[in-house]
């Protein structure tokens, strides 16, 4: 075992990419085309573990190989990578709450409106966390009142419009009681519930998919492995 199969194995055990030289990053390449299968699967695992600057070598590995087996676990160790990647980089607009929302409008006689209220909340999620209930009825996002938004659709603009990671606080009411919610967004690659989360972990992944013509193989299968 290479000094740098161990270093992926510790950075493994404690959930952090490694890095690994130029050199052992093409070993581990050549690895993926090894007759033995135990060999094959150690060096995907590994380089499904690398760091996001691992990618252009890999992307170009993917590009010169004419083995449909090695592309196949090329592309899965660039998929990892690159969602990884696509995860730190905490866009705006990849913020998830965790809720079901509707809006109501300003009535007569209700003191609790305009107000988004929550219609469900979503296991194991961030509103779950901040222990928001179905019925709560949302009044102002970080100080700002909603009325203005006007829609179910721009409030949940404003929620996932942060990033994650951001904390949001929600002036909220809950049977007449006026309550702050304090809540911690999460990512939407990473938190939706299935198959929400799947696709548009595949979504995300296709937009960074755009291989150059320079890059693909000369015999380029006809569907991607």
């Amino acid at each position: 075992m290479t000094a740098w199969m161990v270093t992926w194995l510790v950075a493994g055990l404690l959930g952090q990419p490694a890095s690994a030289p130029a050199g052992d990053v093409r070993a581990l390449v050549a690895e993926l085309g090894s007759e033995v299968w135990l060999q094959r699967q150690r060096a995907s695992a590994a380089l499904a573990q690398l760091g996001p600057e691992a990618l252009p070598a890999l992307r170009r590995a993917y590009g010169a190989s004419g083995d449909p087996e090695v592309r196949r676990r090329l592309r899965a160790g660039l998929e990892a990578l690159a969602l990884r990647a696509l995860v730190q980089q905490a866009q705006p607009g990849q913020a998830f709450l965790g809720v079901g929302l509707n809006w109501l409008g300003p009535m007569p006689d209700v003191p609790d409106a305009p107000a988004l209220v929550v219609s469900m909340v979503v296991p194991d999620s961030p509103a779950s966390a901040a222990d928001l209930r179905p019925g709560d009825r949302i009044l102002a996002l970080d100080g700002q009142p909603v009325g203005p938004l006007g829609s179910t659709e721009a409030g949940i603009a404003a929620i996932s419009g942060h990033r994650p990671g951001d904390t949001l606080t929600l002036r909220i009411v809950r049977d007449g009681e006026p309550l702050t919610a304090t809540v911690t967004l999460g990512h939407r690659l990473l938190d939706l519930p299935e198959p929400q989360r799947s696709a548009e972990r595949r979504t995300a992944l296709e937009a960074w998919w755009q291989p150059s013509p320079a890059t693909q193989p000369a015999t380029a299968p006809t569907s991607r492995p």
